[in-house]
C-alpha cells in the first residue's frame, strides 16, 4: 500500500513537473510574441518610430534578465541588437554634431553591451548573431567617429572579421551581412589613408558579390542593402558609375515592389528594406 501511494506521488510530482515546465515555455513564447509585436511596429509614431523601438528594446531585455539560454538567448539577443540598429541607421541622423553624438552612443551599447551575452566567452560557441552585429555596430560607430578613434578602434574591428568568418554559418546569415560589412570597410574612402591597405573597392566588390549569391533565409538577393553596397563600390572603380547609377535605379524599383508584394522582405528587415530604398534612391539621383 505504501509503495503503491509512493508511486502515486511520484506521478503526481512528474504531472506537477511537466505542467511547470509547460508554463514556463509559454510564458516565454508569450514574452517573445509580446517582444516581436512591438519591434513589428518599430517604424510607427511621430517619433519616426522611437517609443515603439525603446518599448520592443525593453521586451527583449526583460527576456534576456529572465535567465534564457542557448537558442533562446541567441533569439533574444537578436531582436535587442536589431533594435539599436533601427535606431541608430534609421531613426537617428547624421548631419549635426549632436545627431552623430547620439548616433554614435547607440551604435557603442549595441556592440559593447547589447551583444555581450551571446560572446564566445559567455556561451561557449560563435554565434553569426553575434559577430555579424558586432562588426555592424563597431563599423556605424566608427562613421561617425574621428579619424584617431576610427585608427583606434581598427584593430578590434579586424578581429571581429577574422573570427567572424570562422563562426558557423555566418555567410548565409542576415545575406551575407558579414562581408557586406567588410565591403562597406573596404570600399569607405576614407580608409585610404588607414595601415594595411584596408581600401580596396575591387575586394569590396567581389565581398559584396558573395553577399548577394548567399542562399540564406533570406536570400541575399533580398537584402537592399547588399545591391546599395554594390552601387556605392562601383562608383569607386574606374568607368562603372554609369553601372552604378542603373543598379541603383534597378534596386529602387524592384525593392519597392517586393515591399509592395507583402511577402517576400520578412518583418525583420521590412523597415530597414523601406529605409534602404529611400537611401538607393538618393545616391542614384546623384550620379
Amino acid at each position: 500500500m505504501m509503495k503503491r501511494s509512493f508511486l502515486s506521488a511520484m506521478v503526481v510530482l512528474g504531472m506537477a513537473g511537466s505542467a511547470h515546465a509547460q508554463n514556463s515555455s509559454d510564458t516565454l513564447q508569450a514574452a517573445f510574441l509580446n517582444a516581436d509585436s512591438l519591434y513589428a511596429v518599430r517604424d510607427q509614431g511621430d517619433d519616426k518610430g522611437l517609443a515603439k523601438t525603446l518599448e520592443a528594446r525593453a521586451a527583449y531585455q526583460g527576456i534576456i534578465a529572465s535567465g534564457v539560454k542557448d537558442a533562446d538567448l541567441v533569439r533574444a539577443v537578436e531582436g535587442l541588437a536589431r533594435t539599436f540598429y533601427y535606431q541608430g541607421e534609421v531613426i537617428l541622423g547624421k548631419s549635426t554634431d549632436a545627431e552623430k553624438k547620439a548616433r554614435k552612443a547607440v551604435f557603442n551599447e549595441c556592440w559593447k553591451s547589447a551583444i555581450e551575452p551571446i560572446s564566445p566567452a559567455k556561451i561557449g560557441v560563435k554565434s553569426p548573431v553575434y559577430y555579424y552585429f558586432r562588426a555592424t555596430c563597431l563599423a556605424h560607430e566608427a562613421e561617425v567617429s574621428s579619424p584617431l578613434e576610427r585608427l583606434l578602434a581598427l584593430p578590434t574591428l579586424l578581429a571581429t572579421f577574422s573570427d567572424g568568418f570562422q563562426a558557423p554559418g555566418v555567410d548565409t546569415f542576415e545575406g551575407g551581412g558579414l562581408s557586406r560589412v567588410k565591403a562597406a570597410v573596404k570600399g569607405n574612402a576614407e580608409a585610404k589613408g588607414l595601415p594595411g591597405g584596408l581600401f580596396n573597392p575591387a575586394e569590396a566588390l567581389t565581398l559584396i558579390d558573395t553577399s548577394i549569391a548567399s542562399q540564406g533565409e533570406p536570400l541575399g538577393e533580398l537584402f537592399c542593402e547588399n545591391f546599395y553596397r554594390k552601387a556605392m563600390t562601383l562608383v569607386l572603380l574606374p568607368g562603372r558609375t554609369p553601372e552604378a547609377k542603373a543598379l541603383a535605379t534597378k534596386t529602387a524599383s524592384d525593392f519597392t515592389d517586393y515591399l509592395a508584394a507583402g511577402d517576400l522582405i520578412p518583418e525583420s528587415i521590412r523597415a530597414e528594406t523601406q529605409h534602404c530604398v529611400e537611401e538607393v534612391t538618393k545616391f542614384g539621383a546623384t550620379l
